[in-house]
């Protein structure tokens, strides 16, 4: 949002109070990313949070590309990063599943050989 100049504010006083609205939004849903996913590691919790991250920051994207192309394209690397981060998240959930999942078979079987 400070990107966008005052020649541009001018004609869209209104759609400056969304993006302004939407900037709060994006950032409470990345410090609770943060929080989650770094602080506590709790990567099954962190993909609707990270996911709802994702969607206030398209709506920003689209939102001040209704203002500025240009400002729109300032936050385009901001949008890729969170998708990458979506990706991640999704990749290290499912990986830590398949682990728990392999070492519980293998304890089972550990388990069977030890009874017979």
């Amino acid at each position: 949002c400070q990107c966008l100049t005052k020649q541009h504010v001018a004609g869209h006083v209104q759609s400056v109070h969304q993006i302004m609205r939407l900037v709060l939004v994006q950032e409470v849903m990345r410090g609770e990313w943060q929080r989650v996913l770094m602080v506590e590691r709790r990567v099954a919790l962190g993909i609707p949070v990270v996911s709802s991250y994702a969607a206030a920051t398209l709506a920003l994207f689209f939102a001040i590309g209704e203002v500025s192309g240009t400002s729109a394209l300032l936050i385009l690397p901001s949008l890729l990063a969170v998708l990458v981060s979506v990706w991640m998240n999704f990749f290290l959930y499912f990986e830590r599943r398949a682990k728990k999942r392999t070492s519980h078979v293998d304890e089972q079987k550990h388990i069977n050989q030890r009874l017979t």
